[in-house]
């Protein structure tokens, strides 16, 4: 038996989820079809307690308490608030940063890339 969990190892399941082909239309119109598929991912992996990656254009929408850089950048989705209709993310930018919360539909104007990170076990 401990042979057997010895030959098991662990390793990530890197897919893209959602993949913007155009940086230039980020209007949101709360009714489309790409819109409420990444609602329906975020609520999906969220409720079975897999963050998300998620990769940003930043300077496309104002948020309280950041310098409004430019740019690309990367962030994890962990969780949702369905009342508010809120994406809850952390963010890499050290203290204050690891718990924050944006309008989802300006989560999805500001959205390039949703990777699902998951771990599965190899045998």
């Amino acid at each position: 038996r401990d042979r057997k969990a010895a030959k098991l190892k662990l390793s990530l399941l890197i897919h893209p989820l959602i993949r913007r082909k155009r940086h230039k239309d980020y209007k949101v119109t709360r009714e489309k079809t790409d819109f409420m598929r990444f609602k329906s991912d975020i609520r999906k992996y969220i409720d079975t307690g897999v963050p998300l990656a998620w990769s940003v254009m930043l300077g496309r929408v104002e948020e309280a308490g950041l310098a409004q850089p430019r740019g690309g950048h990367m962030r994890l989705i962990i969780g949702y608030n369905e009342k508010t209709d809120e994406v809850i993310y952390s963010d890499s930018w050290g203290p204050r940063h690891e718990f924050k919360k944006m309008d989802m539909g300006d989560a999805w104007s500001i959205t390039m890339l949703l990777h699902l990170i998951a771990p599965r076990l190899q045998r």
